[in-house]
This record gives structure tokens, C-alpha cells and sequence, in this order.
């Protein structure tokens, strides 16, 4: 089986397949269907084909053909679909090699061509079937798009600038407003803290002049309060003392009758 591409020149690719082992008919419908179509739909709908989840439509070639859904007659041809296949793959490499848009390509020309029979071997020699097939892909210009949302877009952006002059104006007083607010704030807590620093100079001054009290101040008066505990302990066991010679004495003179009536009393 031969395979021929061929490059051509302008916003256009060509591919080409020769002596292909398919049926020309079968070739013929699938070509009239898959015609003047995007390569991104022909790609899709063979590849659901090979998985037989749509069928081809046949128009003209459909004798003694069962129906499919959503079609009059239809089949699923695996083998010539996947050579129309690879014939589409190959256009797409010729177009992008020449810096074509992939994504914007149509399908402007596609053709199944009877190819040469050759009889097979043996005693009951028989033709086989054979076809090319040929395809012409060319990228969509998008002028007409492109002016229509060039206008859109300048119309938008116009609008766009004047909505973001009037946000910024809005946000530039904002802004003001609360930069006010912030340098109230901070002159507020500047006010506070002033007052608090005073209270605390104050508090460390008065601390300052205080007298500090020291180890050998507190041992000093220690001493005293002792000494003086000392003195009054002596003073106190001087009056018990004396009281007991006083009530010794008051005794001895009971006893020796010295003492009169009244003075008992």
C-alpha cells in the first residue's frame, strides 16, 4: 500500500492515499458526508465509528441497506473509516508544518477514486478492491470575527475606563477618609501613652526619694527593739520582786501581831 502527501502552497495543505484496501462506494459516502466539515468534527465522528457509536450515512449506495438510528440506511465502516482517519491526521501535519492554525481548519476538498484491481492468486482469480483518496484542508480566515469583537472590545473598554475613573475617584476618597481616620486614631493613642509615660516618671520619682532601706539598717533596729525588750523584761522582774518582799513582809508582821484591826482591813 503506497502513502503520498503532497504540500501545497498558500493557507491550504493536500494529503493523499494511494491503492488503499477499501471499497470506492463506501469511500464515496463517507467523503460527501464528512465534505466542507471542520477537521475537529471529521476526527471525532470516525473515531465514533470505529467504536460504532454513530453511523455513516448512506445516500446513494444503500440497496437492500438496514436503517440506523436517526438515519434511512447506514453502516459502520471500521476499515474505511480509520484510513480517512489517518488521511485527515496527516493534512493537519502537512498544515501545521507550514505555521497553519490547526484549530480553523475546513475541509474543502475530499475525493475516493477507483484504484487499479489486481486478481488474486490461485484458479478462481478474483479483482480486489482498491481506491485513493484525496484531501484538501484550509485554514478559515476570522477577519470578519475579529473586526466585529475588536469593535465590541474597544466599545467595552471605553465603557470599562470610565467605570474605573469613577472607581478610583471613589476609592481616592475613601482613601482620604480613612488615612483622617487612622491619623486620629494614632494621635489619640499617642495621647494615652503620653499620659501613661507621665504616671510612670512620677511613680519612679516618688520611689526614688524614698529611703532605701539597707541590711545594716534593719540589723540596727533589731538591736533596739531587743535592747528595749531586755530593759522592760529587768523592770518587770524588779516589780515581782519587790512585790514579793512587799508580801513577805505583810506576812512576818501578821505573824508577830504588829498589824491593828483597821490596817488588816
Amino acid at each position: 500500500m503506497a502513502q503520498k502527501t503532497q504540500q501545497g502552497t498558500g493557507n491550504f495543505a493536500l494529503a493523499k492515499r494511494t491503492n488503499i484496501h477499501i471499497s470506492t462506494k463506501v469511500g464515496i459516502e463517507i467523503s460527501r458526508h464528512l465534505r466542507f466539515r471542520s477537521t475537529t468534527f471529521a476526527k471525532k465522528f470516525l473515531e465514533e465509528v470505529l467504536v460504532k457509536k454513530q453511523a455513516v450515512p448512506f445516500k446513494k449506495f444503500n440497496r437492500d441497506m438496514g436503517h440506523k438510528t436517526g438515519m434511512m440506511a447506514g453502516r459502520y465502516p471500521i476499515k474505511a473509516a480509520a484510513e480517512f482517519l489517518q488521511l485527515i491526521k496527516s493534512a493537519e501535519a502537512n498544515a501545521q508544518a507550514k505555521g497553519l492554525n490547526t484549530s480553523s481548519l475546513k475541509i474543502t476538498k475530499l475525493l475516493a477514486n477507483k484504484a487499479s484491481e489486481p486478481a488474486g492468486g490461485g484458479r478462481h482469480r478474483q479483482g480486489t478492491k482498491r481506491s485513493h483518496i484525496e484531501i484538501e484542508i484550509k485554514e478559515m480566515s476570522t477577519k470578519k470575527k475579529d473586526t466585529k469583537s475588536s469593535q465590541n472590545k474597544s466599545s467595552s473598554s471605553k465603557v470599562e475606563t470610565h467605570k474605573t475613573e469613577v472607581k478610583q475617584e471613589s476609592q481616592k476618597v475613601n482613601v482620604k477618609e480613612s488615612i483622617t481616620e487612622i491619623f486620629e486614631v494614632f494621635a489619640g493613642e499617642a495621647d494615652l501613652k503620653a499620659e501613661e509615660m507621665k504616671q510612670a516618671a512620677l511613680s519612679m520619682e516618688q520611689k526614688l526619694k524614698e529611703p532605701v532601706v539597707t541590711a545594716a539598717d534593719l540589723l540596727k533596729e533589731a538591736q533596739k527593739k531587743a535592747a528595749e525588750l531586755n530593759v522592760k523584761q529587768k523592770e518587770q522582774k524588779k516589780n515581782k520582786e519587790e512585790t514579793s518582799k512587799a508580801e513577805k513582809l505583810f506576812e512576818q508582821l501578821q505573824k508577830n501581831g504588829t498589824l491593828r484591826d483597821g490596817d488588816k482591813e
